[in-house]
C-alpha cells in the first residue's frame, strides 16, 4: 500500500477534531476523510503485532488472536466499518514493516518512547505500565538494575528493554546480552538457566508467572511507560481516528472494563 500525504494537514486535523467530539464518552462520529476513505475503500485496516501476552496472544481453543489490544484495534476499525487483516511479526519488524507501508498500523504492547517518536508517529498512551527485571524465584542477588553487573540478560530485539540493558551496558557495567525475536522464548530460557534474567514489561511479565511460578519479578519499576499506536509518520488523519477512539473508550469506561478482564482476569 502506498502513503498518502495531504497537503492541507491542519485545516484537516482542525476538522477533524470539531467531527470527532461527542459527549459524555460516546461512541466518536466521524468525518469520511481521503485518508480514511482509502481504508474503507480497501475494505480493511491491516494491522501489525507481535504476540505479548495479555495484549495480543492466539486462544488455545480456538487459534484466534485475542487479549487487550486486539480488541482496541477492533473498536478502531468499527469506526470505519472495515475488518482487520492481521500481519504478525516479530517484534523488532513492527516498525520497520510499518515505515514501509505494509500495515496501517501498529499495537503490540509498545512502549511511547522519543526514540520510536523519531521513526513513526504514536498515539496518546492507553495502559500505564513500566520496564522491571524478571528472576528465578529462588534468586536473590538481583533487585534493581545495579545488580546486573557480571549477569547474563535476556532481551526481546528492539524493545524498550534491550535499550534499556545497552544504555547500562554504556555506562560501563558489564553485561553480557542474549537477543530474541519474542518475549516468551526469553522467558522460557530463563527458566531453564540460560541466563540470569529478562527485561521485560510488568504486566506480561505478571501474565507469563501466573502459569511459571519458578520466575518472579525482582525489581521495582525501572522505567515508567505508556502503551501507544503507531502509524507512519504523517498519517495525521488515521492518528486523529485512533486518539479519538481510544479517548472514548477511556471515557465511556471501555478502557477500564478492558484493562480489568485481560490483565486483572476480572
Amino acid at each position: 500500500m502506498k502513503t498518502r500525504f495531504f497537503t492541507h494537514i491542519s485545516l484537516t486535523v482542525l476538522i477533524l477534531i470539531a467531527a470527532f467530539i461527542s459527549g459524555c464518552g460516546s461512541k466518536p462520529t466521524i468525518e469520511m476523510t481521503p485518508r480514511l476513505q482509502q481504508i474503507k475503500d480497501n475494505g480493511q485496516l491491516v494491522v501489525g503485532t507481535a504476540l505479548t501476552a495479555p495484549f495480543e496472544y492466539r486462544d488455545t481453543q480456538s487459534g484466534e488472536l485475542v487479549g487487550m489490544d486486539i480488541e482496541i484495534a477492533n473498536a478502531i476499525a468499527e469506526q470505519l466499518g472495515v475488518t482487520i487483516t492481521w500481519k504478525e511479526m516479530a517484534f523488532g519488524d513492527l516498525i520497520p514493516t510499518l515505515q514501509e507501508g505494509k500495515v496501517d498500523m501498529v499495537i503490540a504492547g509498545m512502549y511511547i518512547t522519543d526514540a520510536r517518536k523519531e521513526l513513526v508517529d504514536m498515539s496518546e498512551g492507553y495502559v500505564d505500565t513500566g520496564l522491571v527485571i524478571v528472576a528465578s524465584a529462588d534468586d536473590n542477588t538481583i533487585g534493581k538494575a545495579d545488580d546486573m553487573a557480571g549477569k547474563i540478560a535476556c532481551v526481546k530485539t528492539g524493545s524498550t528493554g534491550a535499550k534499556f540493558v545497552q544504555s547500562l551496558i554504556d555506562g560501563g557495567t558489564h553485561i553480557t546480552v542474549q537477543e530474541y525475536a519474542d518475549t516468551v522464548s526469553s522467558l522460557e530460557d530463563l527458566s531453564k538457566g540460560f541466563c540470569d534474567a529478562v527485561m521485560n514489561d510488568k504486566i506480561n511479565s505478571l501474565e507469563y508467572i501466573k502459569t511459571h511460578p519458578e520466575l518472579k519479578v525482582a525489581s521495582d519499576v525501572l522505567q515508567p511507560a505508556q502503551l501507544g499506536i503507531s502509524v507512519q509518520k504523517g498519517d495525521t488523519e488515521l492518528m486523529v481516528l485512533i486518539n479519538s477512539t481510544v479517548q472514548s473508550m477511556k471515557a465511556n469506561g471501555e478502557l477500564d472494563a478492558l484493562y480489568n478482564t485481560w490483565v486483572l482476569g476480572k
